[in-house]
């Protein structure tokens, strides 16, 4: 009974720089507006509308974005292209 908790857990402050992403754009459609961009570090694929965009972006790009969860799962905003 001892090592029950009842409450939340303390978060650890998060670092605003571990909350951005990079990945590569391997489908996008500009005329329906989204596509999908491979997370680099997970490998998985995330959507991205065109609405998220600071720029224009087109297959094999290399990107940062940072992931908000939508009501059909993870999805890409603040896009940026990366040099």
């Amino acid at each position: 009974m001892e090592d029950i908790e009842i409450g939340v857990p303390k978060q650890e402050p998060v670092n605003p720089e571990d909350l951005i992403h990079t990945g590569i754009v391997t489908f996008f459609n500009n005329d329906k507006g989204y596509g999908f961009i491979k997370d680099q570090a997970t490998h998985e694929s995330v959507f991205v509308h065109a609405n998220s965009l600071s720029q224009p972006i087109k297959e094999n790009n290399k990107v940062s974005f940072e992931i908000e969860m939508g009501p059909k799962g993870a999805n890409a905003v603040n896009v940026k292209l990366v040099k």
